[in-house]
């Protein structure tokens, strides 16, 4: 079911949108992603659903495991990573979530407890074995390639996400840490950053719930722009890809165009 809205929201910050809502989906999202061709990808519970920007729902993944989903990739929208984090299993779906070839338990590659993922540039999976504060990157065919001692992190990693240059290893601090595909330390960000993120280029974009801000960070200027949400509603995630704005409440997603968008820096 999609609903068209049209409205105006005045935020008392001095950030003023004119954000107009396109469409409404009834769905209630653990997580929301968005992949390069405007798919959005659902959470919900043990279920992985894919809709399009109308609100379309075009595909559905169900968990084969009594676990609920704990996060996915979806920077190759052709090999889509899933992961359950309480019994360290992963897959791959392809575009239209079906599986891709076998699941892999990293129990099997000697990574027990506290395990994080990200898919690699050249298909296979960058981890971080958490208490050990080892990275370890496994090629397509996942073969152990070469792991590291994380000697520089002094803190639990907790988020792990890499694009086609550079992994970011994100800590219970805030901290985010730079590296190469190669494994090898550049360096640390000056800005702390408390939730997860995506990475668009040279741009950090993240959800700061407590202040209901969607903030982008320039990596390399260190400039930040932010974008208050509707104060109608209350935000989990926000997501604003290069067409649309997507934010989910404890019931709905939001999928919104933004007309004459004004950022302030921060």
């Amino acid at each position: 079911m999609k609903t068209i809205i049209s409205l105006i929201f005045l935020c008392f910050t001095g950030l003023i949108s004119d954000i107009r809502i396109h469409t409404v989906i009834p769905v209630e999202a653990d997580k929301i992603y968005v992949d390069d061709f405007e798919n959005l990808y659902v959470i919900a519970g043990s279920s992985l659903i894919k809709y399009n920007f109308e609100g379309d729902k075009l595909f559905v993944f169900d968990s084969p495991y009594n676990e609920k989903i704990s996060m996915v990739n979806v920077k190759n929208p052709m090999k889509i990573l899933v992961f359950f984090e309480n019994q360290n299993n992963l897959l791959f779906l392809d575009n239209k979530l079906s599986l891709i070839g076998d699941e892999i338990n990293l129990v099997n590659k000697n990574l027990y407890n506290g395990v994080l993922v990200s898919e690699s540039e050249s298909g296979g999976i960058w981890t971080v074995d958490i208490s050990n504060r080892i990275l370890i990157k496994f090629n397509s065919e996942f073969a152990e390639e070469f792991r590291k001692d994380l000697f520089e992190i002094t803190e639990d990693p907790n988020y792990l996400f890499s694009d086609n240059n550079n992994l970011y290893i994100k800590t219970i601090k805030g901290t985010v840490f730079v590296y190469d595909n190669l494994g090898n330390y550049n360096f640390k960000l000056n800005k702390k950053i408390y939730s997860d993120f995506r990475l668009d280029q040279n741009t950090i974009q993240y959800f700061n719930k407590k202040n209901q801000l969607l903030v982008s960070y320039n990596i390399e200027t260190e400039d930040s722009t932010v974008l208050k949400m509707p104060d109608t509603v209350s935000v989990k995630n926000a997501i604003q890809s290069s067409h649309y704005l997507y934010f989910n409440d404890m019931k709905n997603i939001y999928v919104s165009e933004l007309i004459n968008e004004r950022k302030d820096k921060q």
